[in-house]
């Protein structure tokens, strides 16, 4: 089955579960929030599909990578317990004001920290060096946007002011460190191997409408905290984040089953480049890949008959992109006996 219609069997099965809301759910429906609730449940749901999809995808990937999506999963698990907050209103009288603040401010306090580990943890594997991988640079950044958060002019809210201060303080801390997760995620994209690509594009973009969800919802708590739309549809964002963060769940799950795809007919040109792109770090091999570039800058050399020296060229570079795949890859388990069974068989038996 193919993702795109996996991702719509996944969501209108989220839509039923969401809708028992209205049905099983007295309490909420005696107050009016059966909307409400129905919309809730579906953001934890597609959220919590995602970090499952996450987490059932590392079992090829090295020891590194793993704690890198433990870790960015469990501050997405943080962020879908955070719409738990409106169920339990509902249905608990919280009567302790510290518990009911804890439950508002830890999972965005968590949420984004975590989320940012995890990419850091990443970003060091790959040995990305950039001004988002700097703790202390990020920290300051974070601190200056709740310090703006907690000074800036608001207009009056039911909320004590100290209380305000640590809800949306917490909430603007939370945003910048998803925003800063953002672009080291995107910064992650660019350097990293064309098998890698496609799930990062999607956890940056994931990461992006994160930072979006989180700006609107202390934009509208505070602006248009009397407004319908706060009440009804205003969780509208979370359920995108939880559905591009399933897509991105996805793709990194069909990233750790990739293995050496090779054309019919495949040259020795196809295979070096086939086994080429297994590679997470492209720079770690750019050397070799120039011999290749040297043979393919000549005229019809990709598809004229190569000759001896141009295939014993070939031969060596393959031998040492699979002795680097198979010793010093950082993100992906490879063994010597899985890259060779998709080798063509001409190709195979040149190399012993």
């Amino acid at each position: 089955m193919s993702t795109n219609k996996k991702i719509i069997l996944l969501l209108l099965l989220t839509g039923v579960l969401s809708s028992s809301a209205f049905f099983f759910f007295p309490e909420a429906k005696a107050l009016g929030y059966s909307r409400v609730l129905a919309l809730a449940f579906a953001v934890v749901l597609t959220q919590l599909l995602a970090v499952w999809y996450f987490l059932s995808s590392l079992g090829t990937f090295k020891k590194g990578l793993r704690i890198a999506y433990y870790l960015a999963s469990a501050g997405i698990f943080a962020f879908s317990f955070s719409q738990f907050v409106l169920p339990l209103a509902i249905f608990v009288t919280i009567t302790s004001t510290l518990i009911a603040n804890a439950l508002v401010v830890v999972p965005y306090l968590l949420g984004g920290l975590l989320m940012y580990a995890g990419m850091y943890k990443f970003a060091r594997l790959l040995e990305v060096h950039y001004l988002w991988r700097s703790i202390p640079f990020v920290l300051v950044f974070s601190l200056a946007t709740t310090g703006a958060a907690i000074i800036l002019p608001h207009p009056t809210i039911p909320l004590p002011e100290r209380t305000f201060d640590l809800i949306f303080g917490t909430v603007a801390w939370s945003d910048a460190l998803i925003l800063s997760t953002t672009i080291l995620a995107y910064r992650i994209r660019q350097t990293i191997g064309s098998v890698y690509k496609n799930a990062l594009s999607w956890f940056a973009a994931g990461a992006g409408v994160l930072t979006l969800a989180i700006f609107h919802e202390f934009s509208i708590k505070i602006f248009f905290e009397s407004s319908w739309y706060v009440g009804d549809v205003s969780v509208w964002i979370f359920i995108l984040t939880g559905i591009v963060f399933l897509k991105a769940g996805m793709a990194f799950k069909e990233a750790g089953r990739q293995v050496l795809q090779l054309p019919a007919n495949a040259s020795y040109i196809d295979t070096v480049i086939g086994v080429a792109q297994l590679v997470s770090k492209p720079a770690d091999i750019d050397t070799e890949l120039d011999k290749v570039r040297a043979i393919t800058a000549r005229e019809g050399s990709a598809t004229k008959h190569l000759s001896p020296s141009d295939e014993a060229v070939l031969r060596d570079v393959y031998l040492r992109i699979e002795n680097y795949l198979t010793t010093n890859e950082p993100l992906h388990a490879f063994t010597k006996e899985g890259l060779r069974a998709g080798l063509p068989d001409g190709f195979l038996k040149s190399l012993s």
